[in-house]
């Protein structure tokens, strides 16, 4: 039964919609289930399976990091399930990408997919124009960005919003996700803490200085440290509560030239008129 196989499953025959067709026609019929959920009753086995061999395995775990485990494993497979027409070139933190704080604001992840064929992505995700705020003194998190390098070489800003947008085999997507903002005053984060996350990688020398910080080498420069922090404390004077960064104008202004994507338009409101 070769030539149905292929007929149904072959990859010329799913772009014609000759696999739509097919599980049209089965719909209904006896030992046949919607896809949805056949992978849901799939991961439920996989679930099961997974929790009585690390639990056989692993005596000591309690019940909520026996779930733990199990829900994190169960990600990365359907993960890498979902990306299988799909290379994952880097997986990588995007230094200075969380905001400044006490307690400095996640980085945001870049993350690189090579396409192996050719089809139609879509893209959801947030804070690609209104960074993410800092708190009690925390600085906002660096925005979101999503970037198609095409085969030749050619770079296009994809929105972080969009359906159906075509690529092709050796397209190279950056998915560049946004930092969290930063909660409590940076210039009381531990210097020694900044030095370190210089050597992991999740901030730059230019970065420490958001925090006051000066760095020589892969140590700290205490006696610069202090003056530094003295005259930004003195320049800035109190902490805002919520750092909400630039105003909405400002952002719209800049828009084009800090993101390459035209400002979002103000929406109007239709207002009813009385008779």
């Amino acid at each position: 039964r070769w030539d149905e196989i292929a007929g149904a499953f072959g990859k010329t025959a799913v772009w014609q919609g000759a696999l739509d067709k097919y599980a049209e026609a089965k719909a209904g019929k006896r030992g046949t289930a919607p896809v949805d959920d056949a992978f849901l009753g799939e991961i439920e086995r996989w679930r099961e399976l997974l929790a009585r061999n690390l639990a056989l395995r692993n005596p000591r775990l309690r019940g909520r990091d026996l779930n733990w485990a199990v829900q994190q494993t169960l990600d990365r497979i359907v993960f890498l399930r979902i990306c299988e027409d799909r290379e994952i070139e880097r997986y990588e933190t995007v230094p200075d990408s969380g905001g400044a704080g006490l307690h400095r604001g996640g980085n945001g992840i870049d993350m690189v997919y090579r396409f192996l064929e050719p089809g139609v992505i879509a893209i959801h995700d947030d804070r690609w124009f209104v960074p993410p705020w800092g708190v009690n003194g925390g600085e906002p998190g660096a925005r979101a960005r999503k970037v198609l390098v095409k085969a030749d070489g050619k770079e296009i800003i994809l929105p972080n919003k969009c359906e159906d947008y075509k690529v092709e085999a050796g397209d190279r997507l950056h998915f560049i996700t946004w930092g969290g903002g930063g909660w409590g005053d940076p210039l009381e984060r531990d210097p020694a803490l900044v030095a370190r996350e210089l050597k992991q990688g999740l901030v730059t020398q230019k970065g420490a200085r958001r925090y006051g910080v000066v760095l020589f080498g892969e140590g700290v420069d205490a006696s610069a440290t202090e003056a530094l922090r003295a005259e930004m404390r003195l320049a800035r004077g109190a902490v805002p509560t919520f750092n909400y960064g630039p105003d909405i104008e400002t952002l719209r202004k800049n828009c084009l030239a800090e993101t390459g994507l035209p400002a979002p338009k103000q929406p109007k409101w239709a207002q009813a008129v009385a008779a």
